[in-house]
């Protein structure tokens, strides 16, 4: 019987853990299928080090719940100064309907250049 209890515990709780889909840069411009209840993680190239950061702007902000927003260094030797990594950003849908994230990464002290600065649209069908 306990075997039985803990088996439907396991599926339960596998059940109920949001999935998480990651988009990178490679899915900008595309439109994602994303699952009410799923988490959406984008993971972006940056270098902190540079002055230079991803900024985002969610098309409704009462369409999303922010979960955090990260900056991982890549594996590098210590001491080494530089080093480039990822900038990561969590948020789950909390309705249905068509919605972007738009993804800038510039310097914050300086105007937006679209000349030198990059920008990403991710497009998103939440069902």
């Amino acid at each position: 019987m306990k075997k039985i209890f803990l088996g439907l515990l396991i599926i339960l709780t596998a059940c109920s853990t949001a999935s998480a889909i990651t988009l990178t840069e490679t899915n900008a411009a595309q439109t994602a299928e994303i699952k009410l209840g799923n988490i959406i993680k984008i993971k972006l190239k940056a270098n902190a080090t540079t002055g230079y950061n991803w900024h985002y702007t969610l098309s409704e902000p009462n369409a999303f719940k922010i979960l955090s927003e990260s900056y991982t260094t890549d594996k590098h030797p210590q001491g080494m100064v530089g080093a480039g990594g990822y900038h990561i950003y969590q948020v789950k849908p909390l309705k249905k309907g068509l919605f972007t994230i738009t993804a800038r990464y510039y310097r914050p002290w300086e105007e937006f250049n679209t000349q030198t600065d990059k920008e990403l649209i991710f497009k998103l069908n939440i069902q």
